[in-house]
């Protein structure tokens, strides 16, 4: 039958290892706490980003667009142009003869 002394001993060992296991517990659920607004954080950023995103990609195509009627409209010059030029040089060349 275990002594009286060597009981009281074991009961403060497991005192003390049911202390430290405190200590190590709460600094897991700290960590754990600290993970999760981080998680939460970065989520929101993420979120903020890609909002962000959208409208930065709307801009863009907006000017493609815009470069494209621009374009568009340059061909359609640059066709008249060319007519125009050939009529002058059609003319001049009928006027001479």
């Amino acid at each position: 039958m275990p002594t009286d002394e060597s009981y009281q001993a074991v009961l403060h060992e497991l005192s003390n290892l049911a202390g430290e296991w405190r200590i190590y517990r709460d600094t897991v659920n700290r960590a754990l706490i600290v993970l999760n607004s981080e998680v939460v954080t970065f989520s929101k950023r993420l979120d903020r980003d890609d909002v962000a995103r959208v409208i930065r990609q709307h801009e863009v195509d907006g000017k493609l667009d815009a470069i494209k009627r621009w374009q568009w409209w340059w061909w359609i010059r640059v066709v008249i142009e060319t007519v125009l030029l050939l009529m002058a040089i059609a003319y001049i060349y009928g006027v001479n003869r």
